[in-house]
Order: C-alpha cells, then structure tokens, then sequence
C-alpha cells in the first residue's frame, strides 16, 4: 500500500488533497446510520437521532461495508450511505456484502454481486453463503446431485465441490460435512475441518460442526456438545440441549427451556435462567424474561432492566426496541434517542 511521502511521483495537487483528508470533517459517510420508520416509510437516522437519509423505501436494513438492502415495490437493492441506490431494487433476497461481495436471489437462483452490482460469475447456484477468508462456499449440481465447494473472490472455484454441507471459513479453517467409503461400504457422513487449500487439518468424525469462533470450535459427537482446539482435541463437553459458538468471551446455552452462559472454560458464568437469550454484543446480552426484553452485562447483571415488548441486539451504539408497539433506538445506558 502506498503511504504518505513527499516523493516526486506523487503529483503536488494530490498531495493537498491526502493532507487535506486527514483535517476533513467527518461527513455521513463516517458516520453510524440506523434504519427507521417514519411515517410510511424508512429512512436513516444517525446515533443522535436525526434523520440523514430521507424515508422513502418500503423495508430497509442495516449498513455493512457501506452499503444498506433497501426494498422497493417488493425487490431488493443497495444503496450507499448518501442514500444513493447502487444497486437497482432487482432482487427477490439480499444478504449484507461481505469482503466486498452480497449474495442475491434472482428466480430462485443465487449469485455474488460486488459494490457496482455486477455479477462475479455467470454461474448461479442453488445456494451460496458469505465470502470470509477470500472464498465463499456454493452449492451446484456436480455429478447429477447437488455439492458443496469453494469459490474465490477472483470467480474461480478454489475447491471443487465434493461436500454434503459447508459452512464459511473462520480463523483459516471451514466446517464440511462428507459422506464416506471403505471398500464398497458407506460409513455415514462426518463433519470435519479443512484448510484453504481443501485439505482436512481435522479429519471428518464429528456428527455436526459449527465454524471456530474466539480459538474454539463447536462439535457434536456421541450425543453430546463439546467445544474443540485446532487440533481436534475435546477441551470440554457442555452437557446443554442446545450450545452456541462463542461470542464477545461467553457461549450461550440452553436446557430445559432457560438460557444462560458459559465462560471460555465451560463454566456457567451466567446461571440458566432466562427464556430467551441473544449472544454478547458490544458488552451486552440481550435477554427475554417473562415477556418483557432487557440486556445484561458480562456478570449477568441488568445493565437495562427487562422494560421492551420485544428488543434486538446493539449495533454501532444504538439497539432497537419497541415500546408500546413503537418501534425507537435506544443508547447503552437505556435512553431513548430516536423518537426525540
């Protein structure tokens, strides 16, 4: 990457303009935007609450790498954080981009889009996940039935597909799912982990796997849950109905109807307790108990007292309740900024 330097193969008027960038005032480019009913409409609001991108799309969602899915008379687009459609409301669904790609819908076909909207291949595929580490996993038919492989974000397959299941790459290792056979005789499928070359790091004798989140993995085996280092090894069981990769240091979990959390040595930092709970998200928890939505804190203390008839998890600062049926955003100590 080419830094700042008075060097004579930059041109003196672009110099000005790299030095006057770094003094600039930050626009709405830089800043966090918010999706928010107004009226018939939604619109962006900032962390202040005020209105910066007009309402006037049918459903909106939240910024990622600096685009927004906005929905027009039932199609999905991009716009940018002007407000700008860049990519026309053509789609049936859209995911947020991710390394500079948002997988789309179109006649229930999926494709990769970059910023401008063009296609980065003229392939379309059955299925499709997010690109992480340079490559995205994608479901096509090879061999008359339906595979899993690997395609990059030049539009080439790194990785043929050969895989029942696969799931997007983290921290340089990918959970798939493989059938296979020893001398005519079919084993059952396995989930194991493979590198990005292709190559198995763990081999495939896990009845399910989750990506590796925070240095560890989440597998099934022999009944039960249990979380993994890189080289395979069981550091700990969690003996849950359902367990959670972790997230902001802890692992939500499940049993007989209650939620709580473990800390990174599978011990229960946060008693299981509540009737619903959503992972760590900048500091907080956001938890359901009864009917009502609040969020705690690591120690699993009310930092906002259950008060919501329903919540989402923070973003940016800001988390999205209701109240009263009202759709409002409020801040990390539980005030409402928008409505004003």
């Amino acid at each position: 990457m080419q830094g700042y330097s008075f060097m004579p193969s930059i041109p003196f008027c672009r110099l000005l303009v790299l030095i006057a960038s770094l003094f600039s005032i930050p626009d709405v480019a830089a800043q966090a935007l918010y999706p928010a009913r107004i009226g018939d409409a939604y619109g962006f609001i900032n962390a202040s609450g005020d209105v910066v991108i007009q309402p006037r799309y049918d459903l909106a969602s939240d910024f990622q790498d600096g685009r927004a899915p906005v929905q027009l008379g039932g199609f999905w687009g991009f716009i940018d954080t002007e407000g700008q459609i860049v990519v026309e409301t053509m789609y049936e669904k859209v995911f947020p981009y991710s390394e500079g790609f948002a997988r789309v819908s179109s006649r229930g076909q999926w494709l990769f889009i970059d910023e401008a909207g063009e296609p980065l291949t003229k392939q379309r595929y059955l299925a499709n996940l997010d690109f992480s580490d340079g490559v995205a996993p994608i479901l096509r038919k090879r061999k008359a039935k339906p595979q899993w492989g690997y395609l990059g974000v030049d539009g080439v397959e790194r990785i043929i597909p050969r895989f029942q299941s696969a799931l997007s790459y983290s921290e340089g290792l990918a959970p798939v799912e493989e059938r296979r056979q020893v001398v005519f005789v079919k084993t059952g499928s396995r989930w194991g982990y493979i590198d990005t070359a292709g190559v198995y790091v763990i081999e495939p004798r896990f009845d399910a796997a989750k990506a590796f989140s925070e240095g560890l993995g989440l597998v099934h085996v022999d009944g039960s849950y249990a979380f993994i280092d890189r080289s395979g090894a069981i550091l700990f069981t969690a003996p849950y109905g359902q367990v959670f990769s972790y997230v902001g240091g802890f692992s939500r979990v499940y049993q007989e109807g209650l939620w709580g959390f473990l800390d990174k040595q599978g011990e229960l930092a946060v008693d299981v307790q509540f009737d619903f709970a959503n992972d760590f998200s900048e500091g907080l928890a956001l938890v359901r108990y009864g009917n009502l939505w609040g969020f705690i804190g690591p120690d699993g203390v009310y930092a906002i007292q259950p008060r919501f008839s329903r919540a989402w998890s923070f973003v940016s600062g800001l988390a999205r309740v209701q109240i009263e049926g009202e759709t409002a955003y409020i801040d990390k100590t539980g005030v409402v900024v928008w409505p004003k």
